[in-house]
């Protein structure tokens, strides 16, 4: 304990790496670190567990590494660190991670199962049960705003937490109150920074964009992005092969696509610049998103031109500090023309809106106005311990399901292994058949030449010889020649032997 105050050593179990120096941040490490500040700032130990896959070249030896989590050994890692109280940075950590008896938090900042969805990663049902058992495991839930609140009960209520007092609270995506001075460039510069996950598809918007300031002759859209990182902890949840959520922008003279910076480079970027634009093609994930680019823009003085789809939307809306284009009118670029043509046009009115901007940070989305409700559970936290029937009924007929895909799975391996084996005995037959074919051939072959071989040696019996002319002239044939090599060896023999006996007879004379 720290102190008698009630503030704690708070665990915050990160998916995601956390900003650096050097190196570019993804919305959720931004966010668990812009919690863990607040909490800092409330008096709290903050001890800060990043993935280990997340850290690089000296990191592995660094102050990160200590208390770096594997997602399965964050009980040890709270127990090193000494933790009274552990935040989970989304619900598929506490769902996997060994059961902690410490008061834990869940951040649920936006859906991670419409985020899967649009990212084809994994299962509708086995996310929404993996994510009761995250939210059933919580002692409180905090969010990023109030329609976020409202989609988290009805979730909250199957998962076992209390029907009339739900412990949810908002906490939006927050910045400290010291900002950055901002002053308008000479030329108009507008700043679109952020991975393109595949939920966005900016591309034609960005292009659109680009044309228009061609049209205008003014200013220039440079735009921060790039493939989606390896940002999360589980393995499976990797974006490394998100191909569908890189951004295809195409050449245009006033549009400039640059790699990902570094949060603290971006902010300079951003305090430099005249407007932010946040334009995506609107969906559902985008209703409930209260998004971290878009806050770190207004805290930098930018006035937004974004959809007016979301609760972010709203407050930039009421506090006039920026540019909403109703999700009617996606389709129609005469709106979107309009704004950049005012922002090209009229420096006042970006003024204007950038002190908007300002006064809505200040007012709505700094850590010491945010951050109350969730200091105040970590001061008071107890470790409650839920049990939904409606989960363990639905945990029940997953687990029924599991096994019938898994026998399902065994019979069409079994049924793709019977195919096969017939495809071999086919392609086996085929081949004995080519093989029986080949034989049959040098068998006609073989007695093809023995017939012939029997026509030439074949000796003529009786009258054979006169019922065949052919025979008959081919004998002939070898009658004339054989008489008188008979007739020549005969006349050799018998004078051979007249002179043997003319020898004996006068030889011993």
């Amino acid at each position: 304990m720290n102190g008698d105050n009630g503030a704690k050593t708070i665990l915050m179990v990160a998916c995601q790496a956390l900003p650096r120096p050097g190196r570019p941040a993804a919305g959720g490490g931004l966010r668990t670190w812009g919690l863990g500040q607040a909490l800092e700032g409330r008096g709290h130990r903050v001890v800060y567990s990043v993935p280990r896959d997340c850290l690089e070249g000296d990191e592995a030896s660094g102050p990160l590494a200590e208390f770096a989590h594997s997602v399965t050994d964050i009980n040890e890692v709270a127990a090193r660190a000494g933790a009274e109280a552990v935040l989970f940075a989304n619900w598929g950590l506490t769902a996997e991670a060994d059961d902690i008896p410490l008061p834990r938090v869940v951040d649920v900042n936006g859906s991670l199962i419409l985020e899967n969805y649009y990212r084809g990663h994994g299962s509708l049902l086995g996310d929404a049960l993996a994510k009761m058992k995250g939210l059933a495991r919580a002692d409180l839930v905090i969010c990023g705003s109030e329609a976020q609140k409202d989609y988290l009960t009805a979730w909250g209520l199957v998962s076992g937490l209390e029907p009339d007092k739900p412990p949810i609270e908002v906490v939006p995506f927050s910045l400290p109150p010291q900002m950055p001075e901002h002053r308008l460039p000479d030329e108009p510069v507008l700043i679109q920074a952020g991975y393109e996950w595949p939920w966005l598809r900016s591309g034609e918007l960005l292009a659109a964009v680009g044309r228009m300031l061609d049209r205008l002759g003014r200013g220039r859209l440079e735009v921060f992005s790039g493939p989606p990182p390896y940002s999360d902890a589980l393995p499976r949840e990797s974006s490394a092969q998100d191909q569908v959520g890189s951004l295809q922008l195409e050449e245009a003279p006033r549009v400039i696509r640059r790699e990902p910076v570094a949060y603290d480079e971006l902010v300079g970027i951003l305090s430099q610049s005249t407007a932010a634009v946040d334009l995506y093609a609107p969906n559902p994930e985008r209703r409930l998103a209260f998004p971290s680019r878009t806050v770190v823009s207004l805290w930098c003085g930018l006035p937004v031109v974004t959809y007016n789809q979301g609760e972010l939307a709203g407050l930039i809306g009421r506090y006039e500090a920026g540019w909403l284009i109703e999700t009617a009118e996606g389709s129609d670029a005469g709106a979107l023309e309009r704004i950049i043509e005012e922002i090209v046009s009229d420096p006042d009115a970006v003024r204007r809106k950038s002190d908007n901007a300002r006064r809505l940070v200040v007012e709505r989305l700094t850590w010491e106005r945010t951050v109350g409700p969730l200091d105040k559970f970590l001061r008071q936290a107890a470790r409650t311990k839920k049990v939904s029937p409606v989960l363990e009924e639905l945990e029940q007929q997953h687990r029924e399901l599991v096994r019938l895909n898994e026998h399902h799975q065994r019979l069409v391996a079994s049924h793709e292994k019977l195919i096969a084996d017939h495809e071999a005995l086919v392609q086996s037959q085929e081949r004995l058949g080519a093989e029986l074919k080949a034989i049959e051939a040098a068998r006609e072959r073989l007695a093809s030449d023995n017939e012939l071989l029997s026509q030439v040696h074949r000796r003529p019996k009786g009258f054979a010889l006169f019922g065949s002319r052919q025979l008959f002239w081919r004998h002939s044939r070898r009658l004339l020649v054989g008489l008188p090599v008979w007739a020549y060896l005969f006349l050799l023999a018998r004078t051979s032997y007249l002179l043997f006996g003319w020898w004996r007879r006068w030889g011993r004379v």
